[in-house]
Protein backbone atom coordinates (compact mmCIF):
# COMPACT_ATOMS: atom_id res chain seq x y z
CA UNK A 1 0.00 0.00 0.00
CA UNK A 2 1.34 3.32 -1.00
CA UNK A 3 -0.28 7.13 -0.38
CA UNK A 4 -1.31 9.19 -3.14
CA UNK A 5 0.82 11.91 -2.50
CA UNK A 6 3.71 8.94 -2.08
CA UNK A 7 2.68 7.89 -5.82
CA UNK A 8 2.53 11.14 -7.59
CA UNK A 9 6.31 12.17 -6.24
CA UNK A 10 7.34 8.60 -7.63
CA UNK A 11 5.09 9.08 -10.97
CA UNK A 12 6.85 13.22 -11.04
CA UNK A 13 3.29 14.33 -10.86
CA UNK A 14 1.13 16.43 -9.29
CA UNK A 15 -1.04 15.07 -6.13
CA UNK A 16 -3.82 17.08 -8.21
CA UNK A 17 -3.36 15.06 -11.50
CA UNK A 18 -3.21 11.46 -9.44
CA UNK A 19 -6.68 12.49 -7.98
CA UNK A 20 -8.17 13.58 -11.30
CA UNK A 21 -6.86 10.01 -12.94
CA UNK A 22 -8.27 8.24 -9.44
CA UNK A 23 -11.89 10.15 -10.37
CA UNK A 24 -11.68 9.20 -14.07
CA UNK A 25 -10.88 5.87 -13.63
CA UNK A 26 -12.95 5.37 -9.82
CA UNK A 27 -15.50 2.15 -11.81
CA UNK A 28 -12.18 0.00 -12.48
CA UNK A 29 -10.51 1.43 -9.41
CA UNK A 30 -13.24 0.99 -6.93
CA UNK A 31 -12.24 -1.28 -4.16
CA UNK A 32 -8.59 -1.13 -4.51
CA UNK A 33 -8.77 2.83 -2.43
CA UNK A 34 -8.63 3.23 0.85
CA UNK A 35 -9.22 6.01 2.89
CA UNK A 36 -7.90 6.28 6.13
CA UNK A 37 -8.37 9.50 8.22
CA UNK A 38 -7.66 11.75 5.80
CA UNK A 39 -5.15 9.80 3.87
CA UNK A 40 -5.70 7.91 0.88
CA UNK A 41 -4.17 4.64 -0.30
CA UNK A 42 -3.51 2.74 -2.97
CA UNK A 43 -3.08 -1.22 -3.48
CA UNK A 44 -0.71 -3.26 -5.53
CA UNK A 45 -3.63 -3.39 -8.27
CA UNK A 46 -4.34 0.14 -8.28
CA UNK A 47 -0.78 1.12 -8.79
CA UNK A 48 -0.56 -0.67 -11.49
CA UNK A 49 -3.35 0.17 -13.35
CA UNK A 50 -2.66 3.34 -12.80
CA UNK A 51 0.91 3.05 -13.94
CA UNK A 52 -0.47 1.12 -16.80
CA UNK A 53 -2.54 3.96 -18.31
CA UNK A 54 -0.30 6.64 -17.72
CA UNK A 55 2.19 4.39 -20.13
CA UNK A 56 -0.40 4.28 -22.47
CA UNK A 57 -1.09 8.00 -22.86
CA UNK A 58 2.25 9.68 -22.50
CA UNK A 59 2.48 13.30 -21.91
CA UNK A 60 4.74 14.46 -25.07
CA UNK A 61 6.55 17.88 -24.85
CA UNK A 62 7.17 19.55 -28.10
CA UNK A 63 10.36 21.61 -28.17
CA UNK A 64 10.41 23.77 -30.13
CA UNK A 65 13.21 25.89 -31.75
CA UNK A 66 14.02 28.60 -28.64
CA UNK A 67 16.21 30.93 -30.68
CA UNK A 68 13.88 31.52 -33.24
CA UNK A 69 10.67 32.10 -30.82
CA UNK A 70 13.32 34.37 -29.30
CA UNK A 71 14.27 36.28 -32.30
CA UNK A 72 10.32 36.60 -33.02
CA UNK A 73 10.14 37.49 -29.69
CA UNK A 74 12.36 40.43 -29.81
CA UNK A 75 11.11 41.35 -33.22
CA UNK A 76 7.79 41.69 -31.50
CA UNK A 77 9.02 43.65 -28.63
CA UNK A 78 11.03 46.10 -30.86
CA UNK A 79 8.07 46.49 -32.89
CA UNK A 80 5.93 47.34 -29.49
CA UNK A 81 9.06 49.53 -28.09
CA UNK A 82 8.91 51.75 -31.41
CA UNK A 83 5.03 51.51 -31.36
CA UNK A 84 4.57 52.59 -27.61
CA UNK A 85 7.30 55.56 -28.36
CA UNK A 86 5.31 56.88 -30.79
CA UNK A 87 1.94 56.79 -28.32
CA UNK A 88 4.00 57.88 -25.81
CA UNK A 89 5.61 61.06 -28.25
CA UNK A 90 1.82 61.52 -29.76
CA UNK A 91 0.55 61.39 -25.84
CA UNK A 92 3.17 64.32 -25.43
CA UNK A 93 2.23 66.14 -28.31
CA UNK A 94 -1.41 65.63 -27.37
CA UNK A 95 0.06 66.91 -23.71
CA UNK A 96 1.72 69.99 -25.32
CA UNK A 97 -1.67 71.22 -27.10
CA UNK A 98 -3.92 70.76 -23.99
CA UNK A 99 -1.75 72.57 -22.14
CA UNK A 100 -1.51 75.33 -24.76
CA UNK A 101 -5.05 74.90 -24.82
CA UNK A 102 -5.74 75.31 -20.87
CA UNK A 103 -2.78 78.39 -21.04
CA UNK A 104 -5.14 80.05 -24.05
CA UNK A 105 -8.52 79.51 -21.98
CA UNK A 106 -6.58 80.85 -18.94
CA UNK A 107 -5.80 83.92 -21.20
CA UNK A 108 -9.30 84.46 -22.91
CA UNK A 109 -10.94 84.03 -19.43
CA UNK A 110 -8.43 86.65 -17.93
CA UNK A 111 -9.83 89.43 -20.96
CA UNK A 112 -12.89 90.55 -19.56
CA UNK A 113 -11.28 90.79 -16.13
CA UNK A 114 -7.74 93.01 -17.92
CA UNK A 115 -10.71 94.74 -19.93
CA UNK A 116 -12.93 96.04 -17.41
CA UNK A 117 -9.45 97.05 -15.33
CA UNK A 118 -8.84 98.98 -18.21
CA UNK A 119 -12.25 100.42 -18.39
CA UNK A 120 -12.53 101.40 -14.96
CA UNK A 121 -8.87 103.10 -15.28
CA UNK A 122 -9.80 104.88 -18.92
CA UNK A 123 -13.14 106.02 -16.75
CA UNK A 124 -10.90 107.62 -13.64
CA UNK A 125 -8.52 109.14 -16.23
CA UNK A 126 -11.74 110.91 -17.93
CA UNK A 127 -12.87 112.06 -14.54
CA UNK A 128 -9.66 113.81 -13.50
CA UNK A 129 -9.63 114.92 -17.29
CA UNK A 130 -13.32 116.55 -17.05
CA UNK A 131 -12.22 117.51 -13.59
CA UNK A 132 -8.96 119.51 -15.30
CA UNK A 133 -11.69 120.94 -17.49
CA UNK A 134 -13.90 122.47 -14.89
CA UNK A 135 -11.24 123.71 -13.66
CA UNK A 136 -10.30 125.28 -16.68
CA UNK A 137 -13.15 126.56 -17.43
CA UNK A 138 -13.97 127.86 -14.06
CA UNK A 139 -10.81 130.05 -14.10
CA UNK A 140 -11.35 130.99 -17.83
CA UNK A 141 -14.70 132.29 -16.74
CA UNK A 142 -13.39 133.76 -13.62
CA UNK A 143 -10.42 135.54 -15.98
CA UNK A 144 -13.38 136.63 -18.15
CA UNK A 145 -15.40 138.05 -15.51
CA UNK A 146 -12.06 140.26 -14.49
CA UNK A 147 -11.16 140.73 -18.18
CA UNK A 148 -15.09 142.01 -18.41
CA UNK A 149 -14.66 144.49 -15.33
CA UNK A 150 -11.15 145.53 -16.70
CA UNK A 151 -13.21 146.60 -19.93
CA UNK A 152 -16.06 148.09 -18.12
CA UNK A 153 -13.33 150.11 -15.80
CA UNK A 154 -11.62 151.03 -19.08
CA UNK A 155 -14.65 152.12 -20.70
CA UNK A 156 -15.79 154.14 -17.74
CA UNK A 157 -12.49 155.33 -17.69
CA UNK A 158 -12.03 156.61 -21.05
CA UNK A 159 -15.57 158.04 -20.90
CA UNK A 160 -14.35 160.38 -17.87
CA UNK A 161 -10.86 160.94 -20.10
CA UNK A 162 -13.02 162.18 -22.91
CA UNK A 163 -15.34 164.26 -20.40
CA UNK A 164 -12.53 165.96 -19.23
CA UNK A 165 -11.26 166.61 -22.58
CA UNK A 166 -14.14 168.13 -23.78
CA UNK A 167 -14.18 169.98 -20.18
CA UNK A 168 -10.61 170.83 -20.85
CA UNK A 169 -11.85 171.80 -24.64
CA UNK A 170 -13.88 173.51 -23.24
CA UNK A 171 -12.41 175.60 -20.67
CA UNK A 172 -9.35 176.35 -23.94
CA UNK A 173 -12.22 177.08 -25.82
CA UNK A 174 -13.37 179.77 -23.38
CA UNK A 175 -9.82 180.87 -22.27
CA UNK A 176 -8.97 181.41 -25.60
CA UNK A 177 -11.82 183.72 -26.49
CA UNK A 178 -11.35 185.87 -22.90
CA UNK A 179 -7.52 185.91 -24.30
CA UNK A 180 -8.58 187.72 -27.52
CA UNK A 181 -11.18 189.72 -25.85
CA UNK A 182 -8.41 191.39 -23.62
CA UNK A 183 -6.27 191.02 -26.65
CA UNK A 184 -8.44 193.41 -28.38
CA UNK A 185 -8.79 195.70 -25.43
CA UNK A 186 -6.98 199.13 -25.28
CA UNK A 187 -4.40 200.00 -22.39
CA UNK A 188 -7.13 202.13 -21.04
CA UNK A 189 -10.14 199.46 -21.06
CA UNK A 190 -7.93 197.04 -19.50
CA UNK A 191 -7.07 199.45 -16.57
CA UNK A 192 -10.42 200.34 -16.00
CA UNK A 193 -11.76 197.15 -16.51
CA UNK A 194 -13.88 197.39 -18.98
Amino acid sequence: MITVKEFAKKQHRTVQAVYQSIDRYKIQLDGHIQKIGRTSYLDDDAVAFLESKREQNPVVIYQQDKDEELETLRKNADVMKAEIAKLLKEASKSKDEYTALLEEKHRLELLPAETEKKLALAEKDLEHANEKIEEKDKKIAEQKGEIEEKAAQLKTAKEDAERQKQDYQKEIDRLTEELRKESSKTWWQKLWHK
